[in-house]
């Protein structure tokens, strides 16, 4: 006689940030380690970052929403990250402030204004994108943000990306001489394959 079982889809539930234009602050910025990404046929293994964001807005059960864009750490001329920033500030970099590099740990409790959309994933969920970031407006205040402490599930996902790292340069040491992953951070500066948020 056969068990009886019944699969059903484990992935974890959440609500996504409501949809609209937000002031919004920084409550983080979370170095998220090497992850593997395949992008127009080409795989490759990339510094990732993810910058938190408050809006003020709260879920049902009274706790806060915030949105939190994932990006490839590079200031390229074609870096999201950088028209990100750029989008944020107001105004371009300069070649040599690219060079000199952007800290962005400073940018936690700097306030902006977000357009937050959703999207659905392959899945058919919800999740929460940033459309666009600009200055906050003088007139508009920032909103008031307590207690934020980081989630736990940002160590998983460093860690899941670690892993799949290190299984991906595993599957290609034989055919590729280590030096090319001591020069890699520079080759990141010819452009940016980040994915979508």
């Amino acid at each position: 006689m056969a068990d009886p079982i019944t699969a059903k889809d484990g992935g974890k539930k959440y609500d996504p940030h409501p949809e609209g234009t937000f002031s919004a602050v920084c409550v983080d910025t979370v170095d998220l380690g090497n992850r593997v990404e395949t992008f127009s046929g080409k795989t490759k293994v990339q510094p990732k970052c993810a910058i938190v964001f408050a809006t003020g807005q709260r879920m049902e059960n009274g706790d806060p929403f915030y949105v939190h864009p994932e990006f490839t750490v590079s200031m390229g001329d074609l870096a999201n990250l950088r028209r990100f920033l750029e989008g944020w500030r107001g105004k371009s970099y300069t070649a040599a402030q690219a060079e000199a590099g952007v800290p962005l740990h400073k940018l936690v409790g700097q306030s902006c204004l977000l357009t937050v959309e959703h999207v659905p994933t392959a899945k058919g969920r919800i999740f929460a994108k940033v459309r666009s970031v600009s200055p906050l407006p003088k007139e508009v205040p920032p909103p008031t943000v307590n207690g934020y402490t980081r989630p736990e599930w940002w160590t998983e996902r460093k860690e899941e990306y670690a892993k799949a790292a290190a299984a991906y340069k595993a599957t290609i040491q034989p055919v590729r001489d280590l030096a090319e992953f001591e020069d890699f951070p520079d080759a990141l500066q010819d452009g940016d394959d980040d994915s979508p948020f």
